[in-house]
């Protein structure tokens, strides 16, 4: 299994990356695939712990609006900064605005669940 990954997200990764991005993001693939199949259990410092369950939780939102970091928000600096940087602040503005996104998205569920269904009044028999 280990051999198969190896060789199809290093293909990915090395052979068909567009951006160094997509390089770091199928190494930590290839990474946390190893950690899943061969260490049952991770021991993480509690400060390391927290950050690594925030990304988690917000995998999904940084999924969705991390685009919007390099593409619109660093749009006018692009040309300023070294490309090294530029992708450097690209990634870490992405996984933030997704993670920020989900304590959004999670507060409106939280809202959404005070005012919902489980608070209707009873009905009253003529």
């Amino acid at each position: 299994m280990a051999a198969f990954a190896a060789a199809v997200l290093g293909y990915l990764a090395f052979w068909e990356t567009v951006w160094v991005g997509t390089t770091v993001k199928y190494l930590m693939v290839f990474a946390a695939l190893l950690v899943l199949l061969y260490m049952p259990r991770v021991r993480l410092p509690s400060g390391v712990g927290r950050v690594v369950k925030q990304v988690a939780v917000a995998a999904f939102p940084i999924y969705l609006f991390h685009r919007f970091v390099p593409e619109l928000l660093m749009a006018p600096v692009a040309g300023a900064l070294p490309p090294p940087v530029f992708q450097l602040l690209a990634i870490a503005g992405g996984i933030c605005i997704g993670i920020v996104a989900g304590k959004v998205l999670a507060g409106m569920r939280n809202l959404r669940g005070r005012f919902a269904m489980g608070r209707q009044p009873k009905l009253r028999s003529a």
